[in-house]
């Protein structure tokens, strides 16, 4: 009964009567997705304006030369997360934070799925248009659901043979696809009408999750580890794993959101998403419109700085195309700024002419003389080219250990002295010519070679 003593029933009907049904039933509220007229007032708000473009060229190019450090999971180190955000001053979903997971939370997003990604994603890495709409084409595909892994308030995850259903991320950017252009909707909005259409938003069959846990005292369960019932698959897993998904969306630009801090009672990071909102990046990403959306304040072209006292290449405004070039010669040290020396120079050049050729690529790039700090390193550069030649005509031999009075012969004997030059380890150089010279006098002590 309810709260007011009335008598209230529930009428269970199969799965394949009740679609019949629907579809002569009047459309419940939910049905579509309508605008808000109006939010409420949220903690954050998070557009990204555009930063993503610059940033997630760097990231890509950090993770397709090996340099971001992984733990044993393969999940990107915390010290790997705080380089990569100095370098870019990639905005954070929850920058004032103590928290070390949720200060760190959309970098890690981002990581964690362009390592998934890093093949076909990488190939595109200075093309921002391109590497998105790559990205969103890969994931609607992808079979498996890493976003399991940020539900932490679950476990035994992979552990009870859980079938991993891969429909889940075709369904999220089949509902994105419908969410109204550049306008506010609740994610409960979102939750409800993936329900009344029948779109499957929980990542294992829900009979399945009697196989996972809870391994903290969450909402009263009592004991550290609480086997799940099917009733709360919904609550407990389906929820906080859409979420999840629309802070990855959010991640790389796609959408805006509207969200509180935490509470310390919730399950996970993200229940406090209140709103979404698709922005233009996202309908380009869709191929729901054909052309990028551009900034309305248009850049300046971006040129590249010599320092006049340093060894220090910067690019202002930063452009990925620029960096890109930049890190062939240098090693990053800011969100543009490269740091030159000797080694950085040659580490991808081992000739005269990839030399030379980098050198004119380098006055390239600006129309001014160089500073003379600069010139006096590629001159320094080019003088110590070749300072090792092959002299083919000596001929090395390496002494036996065994017989220390035939290196005392070696070592003492006048003519030998003479045929011979010392080398370290056990080793003597002579010229060719003098080989049979060498012979002819070791033979007098009983030697041959």
């Amino acid at each position: 009964k309810s709260g007011d003593n009335k008598p209230y029933y529930f009428l269970s009907i199969p799965d394949p009567i009740r679609k019949q049904l629907k579809t002569n039933l009047p459309k419940p509220k939910g049905y579509y997705l309508k605008p808000l007229k109006q939010t409420k007032q949220t903690d954050y708000t998070f557009v990204d304006s555009g930063g993503i473009q610059s940033c997630l060229p760097i990231i890509l190019d950090f993770i397709c030369k090996d340099e971001i450090k992984l733990t044993k999971s393969n999940s990107p180190k915390v010290a790997s997360l705080v380089q990569l955000e100095k370098l870019t001053d990639l905005e954070a979903f929850f920058p004032d934070m103590p928290d070390s997971e949720a200060r760190h939370l959309r970098m890690q997003l981002i990581i964690d799925f362009c390592l998934i990604f890093k093949e076909p994603i990488g190939q595109t890495a200075h093309k921002f248009p391109k590497a998105i709409q790559l990205l969103i084409d890969r994931l609607e595909l992808y079979q498996d659901n890493p976003l399991i892994n940020y539900l932490h308030h679950v476990k035994g995850w992979y552990q009870g043979n859980q079938s991993i259903r891969g429909s889940f991320f075709q369904s999220i950017l089949s509902i994105l696809r419908e969410l109204p252009d550049q306008k506010w909707v609740s994610i409960n909005q979102i939750i409800r009408y993936a329900q009344l259409r029948d779109i499957e938003l929980c990542p294992i069959n829900p009979l399945e999750i009697i196989t996972l846990y809870s391994p903290v005292n969450w909402d009263g369960w009592g004991n550290k580890k609480k086997y799940l019932k099917p009733e709360q698959a919904d609550t407990v897993i389906t929820n906080p794993i859409v979420k999840a998904a629309f802070f990855l969306l959010a991640s790389f630009g796609l959408v805006d959101l509207a969200y509180d801090k935490p509470s310390p009672l919730s399950q996970s990071i993200f229940d406090s998403l209140k709103y979404v909102r698709l922005n233009q990046i996202g309908n380009y990403a869709l191929k729901l419109i054909d052309e990028f959306p551009n900034s309305s304040q248009q850049m300046p072209p971006s040129q590249v700085h010599f320092d006049d006292s340093h060894l220090i290449l910067t690019v202002h405004p930063p452009d990925p195309r620029l960096e890109h070039i930049l890190g062939s010669f240098g090693k990053r040290i800011g969100r543009s700024r490269f740091k030159v020396d000797f080694a950085s120079f040659l580490s991808t050049r081992s000739s005269r002419e990839e030399i030379e050729e980098a050198i004119q690529t380098l006055r390239s790039l600006t129309d001014q003389p160089l500073p003379t700090v600069w010139s006096g390193f590629i001159d320094e550069l080019l003088s110590k080219q070749q300072c090792l030649e092959l002299d083919e005509d000596y001929q090395v031999f390496r002494l036996s250990r065994n017989d220390e009075q035939f290196a005392d012969l070696i070592l003492t004997d006048p003519v030998i002295q003479n045929i011979i030059l010392l080398v370290q380890d056990h080793r003597i150089a002579v010229r060719k010519k003098d080989i049979a010279e060498l012979k002819q006098r070791l033979s007098f002590f009983g030697y041959l070679f």
